[in-house]
């Protein structure tokens, strides 16, 4: 999260993969003393509350409970995020706002395949769910603005080596490969990389599974 002036609000919760599993246990304890988590984990639904609309269950590995323990945990930051003093966004939201300006009216978005492993994306409307912000009370306005995979975002500004440069697209690794490998839909593809992941693609219908395996958007090219 970055605060008015633009500076990172926190250090990333893992910097390198080795502390990735150490990392998760860690929010894991924190985030398993929510109220508002354990009441959802309690109801019918259980840890497949939010799967209706984004796909995925209630995880820590997902941005949502993240942002949710940095908004009861960091002195100040609820409300300056209701103020609008406070955004987020995944790292190529870090890293376009940088590159567009920064401080200096730096650009606030996402792709919409980071997007969809914050678990808190719609996966029929590819915006951000109202439902699931309201339940969790997280601000929309916090919130980058989703884009497709293939598209002018913005240039580069001044002050890097190579101004005014066309921003022309973004992705997600998993969903960059399914492209870059032409996985089309009824095709799967495995990448292995800090972990092997398997990706089938879907075509433009959400396919709900039993066996408790994600839907997660792949790519949207314009």
């Amino acid at each position: 999260m970055l605060i008015g002036n633009g500076s990172p609000l926190l250090s990333a919760f893992s910097l390198i993969t080795l502390l990735e599993f150490f990392c998760l246990l860690l929010v894991d304890f924190c985030i398993n003393n929510l109220a508002a988590i354990r009441k959802l984990e309690s109801s019918a639904r259980g840890r497949t509350h939010f799967v209706e609309s984004c796909g995925l269950p209630i995880s820590t590995y997902f941005s949502a409970l993240k942002l949710l323990w940095l908004l009861d945990n960091v002195e100040g930051l609820n409300e300056a995020a209701k103020k609008g003093d406070a955004v987020f966004g995944t790292i190529d939201t870090w890293l376009i706002w940088n590159l567009t300006g920064g401080a200096e009216k730096g650009l606030h978005v996402t792709d919409i395949s980071n997007a969809s492993r914050t678990m808190l994306m719609n996966l029929k409307t590819l915006d951000w769910d109202k439902s699931t912000l309201d339940t969790l009370g997280i601000p929309a306005k916090i919130l980058p603005k989703s884009i497709s995979n293939s598209e002018i975002i913005g240039n580069i500004a001044k002050g890097w080596p190579i101004t005014g440069i066309p921003i022309s697209g973004c992705l997600g690794d998993q969903h960059a490969a399914m492209v870059g490998q032409s996985c089309q839909k009824g095709e799967a593809k495995s990448t292995y990389g800090t972990g092997a992941f398997i990706l089938l693609n879907t075509g433009e219908e959400v396919i709900k599974s039993n066996h408790g395996l994600l839907s997660t958007v792949a790519y949207k090219l314009r």
